[in-house]
Formats: C-alpha cells, sequence, structure tokens
C-alpha cells in the first residue's frame, strides 16, 4: 500500500495536536500540583526540592524555574481570592447588622438569632465574636442619630 501525500499530512497534523494535548495536560497536572501544595502547607522551601531547584541562585536556569515562578503567581492569586472574600464576609455582616438594628430587634432577640445565651459572657459559643461585632457596630451607627 502506498503512502499519499494526504495520509503524511494527517500524520503531521496528529503529531502536532498531540504535542498540544501533551502541554495542556502538563499544564493541568501543574495546576492541581500548585493546589495540593498550597492546600497541603508545603513552604516555599518544600516546593523548591520537590522541583529539584537548588537553593542558590543557579535556580534561574533550571528548567523547573518557570513552574516555581507560576507558583507563587498562584500563591498571589490564592490571597487576592482570601482577601476578597474576606471583604465580602465583612460587608454581609455589616449589611445584616445594619438590617437588625434599622429593624429594631434588641440584643435579646439578637443573641437568640445567633444561638447565643441571654444574659453574661458566652465566649465559647462560635457566634461571640459576631455579637461582640454587633455591638460595636450599634454604638457607632447610633452616633449618627445622636
Amino acid at each position: 500500500m502506498s503512502r499519499t501525500n494526504s495520509d503524511t499530512q494527517e500524520r503531521a497534523i496528529d503529531s502536532a495536536m498531540v504535542a498540544q494535548i501533551r502541554a495542556k495536560m502538563e499544564a493541568i497536572n501543574m495546576q492541581l500540583n500548585y493546589r495540593d501544595w498550597f492546600w497541603g502547607g508545603k513552604t516555599l522551601e518544600e516546593v523548591r526540592a520537590l522541583l529539584h531547584l537548588p537553593a542558590t541562585g543557579e535556580a534561574v536556569g533550571h528548567v523547573n524555574w518557570t513552574a516555581y515562578l507560576n507558583y507563587l503567581k498562584y500563591i498571589k492569586e490564592r490571597e487576592v481570592e482570601a482577601a476578597n472574600a474576606a471583604m465580602v464576609e465583612a460587608i454581609k455582616w455589616k449589611l445584616t447588622y445594619k438590617g437588625w438594628f434599622l429593624d429594631g430587634k434588641s440584643f435579646k432577640q439578637v443573641r437568640a438569632i445567633l444561638g447565643i445565651a441571654e444574659k453574661g459572657d458566652d465566649v465559647d459559643n462560635v457566634n461571640w465574636e459576631i455579637f461582640q461585632n454587633y455591638l460595636k457596630f450599634v454604638k457607632e451607627y447610633a452616633k449618627q442619630f445622636t
């Protein structure tokens, strides 16, 4: 059986596609590694060791140097996400506090909503800090009306 030009072209395309697929799979694998290292609490020194990077300045020319830089970028992105999530959480609670205040909820009612004992300090309750923040909010917000 003789090979035609179209057979050769088809094989060339296939090998190019295989190379692209391999590159994408490697990128996905590295993203999974970054996630595992980050959530697993790996230190930067441990990640350098996993990537077989020397601890000195010679690492810049190492084949895994780009992967290390990408991991640093990944860490920065997670830090930004965490900061944004914290801001959203703070805004959510301020809106909740404002709603309770404007609805005229008593401290007793707010304690009940949060599952805190009616009287006294309930410092072991997971919502105690939320209640303390609400008290601070009321103090500051009420100043606008006096």
